[in-house]
């Protein structure tokens, strides 16, 4: 941590860089509003790509919420995301969990905080849930739209991405020797995450992730059923939430979708912070 950028030069909502000189992480630290500061802190894990952008608005909200009940709040980009350094094809799912980890320390330290909690969104929700199975020592999970299954994910993307090409003048981007390179909606993926987000799979999970869990399916349909099986099969306590709010995360129009999923899902925001709360004082 360097001790410029840490959270102690300031209370109030404030931007910093943090971490490795070599891949400085973006964060935005919201501290306890409330009368009662809670001694928990929330790290908030962004999703990926066109799901990034279109789910930035809501966890900014959230974590304006959560500071407002005197939660310790952190949101960040992982490396090579959003602001935070790094080329966009050089992060891997273990650079990520381990950005996680960085982030994680940084709020401890900072904060005080003597518990910590994680939520995440999409493909967010999926390194959290790994970063919490490897720590072991996560007090509560929220899994938002969590990708259970890494193959269908990276089909999906493909399928929007061709239709998104075929009603646009877009043209491939390319790389340093002249070769098209792999992007989905925007994004430049390379082969070897490709190959490592084809491998997620959730339907199963090895290890206890935390002692309570929260996962919201927010889609037409509960995708995240298989999920929550494999948690309560590890002796989680999970509660699953279905509210339908945002519909596709890129509906199959181009990527634009409609204007409804660009609207803030209120209920669901309430929903995680009276969970989190619940059993605080």
């Amino acid at each position: 941590m360097d001790g410029t950028d840490s959270l102690n030069r300031s209370r109030s909502m404030e931007p910093f860089f943090f971490g490795p000189t070599q891949h400085r992480l973006f964060g935005v630290y919201h501290p306890p509003k409330a009368a009662v500061e809670r001694p928990v802190g929330v790290v908030l894990c962004h999703a990926f790509g066109q799901e990034y952008i279109r789910r930035h608005r809501a966890l900014r909200q959230l974590a304006v919420i959560l500071a407002g009940e005197g939660f310790h709040t952190l949101r960040f980009d992982l490396r090579g995301c959003g602001d935070s350094s790094g080329c966009r094809t050089e992060g891997t799912l273990a650079d990520w969990v381990g950005d996680i980890g960085v982030a994680v320390e940084e709020l401890f330290s900072g904060s005080g905080a003597e518990r910590m909690c994680l939520i995440g969104v999409r493909l967010g929700a999926s390194l959290a849930l790994r970063f919490s199975a490897e720590q072991g020592d996560v007090d509560k999970l929220v899994l938002w739209d969590p990708i259970v299954e890494g193959k269908a994910y990276v089909e999906e993307l493909a399928v929007q991405h061709a239709v998104w090409l075929r009603g646009s003048f877009a043209r491939p981007q390319m790389d340093g020797q002249g070769r098209a390179m792999t992007e989905r909606l925007g994004f430049p993926l390379s082969d070897a995450l490709i190959a490592e987000l084809t491998e997620l799979d959730f339907r199963s999970v090895a290890q206890k992730p935390a002692r309570h869990v929260l996962v919201v399916d927010s889609g037409p349909e509960p995708a995240a059923q298989p999920l929550v099986d494999a948690l309560r099969a590890r002796d989680c306590r999970v509660e699953h939430q279905h509210m339908p709010s945002l519909g596709d995360s890129i509906k199959a129009t181009g990527g634009q979708g409609d204007v409804d999923e660009n609207l803030v899902p209120v209920d669901v925001l309430q929903r995680m912070t009276t969970w989190l709360t619940e059993g605080e004082s």
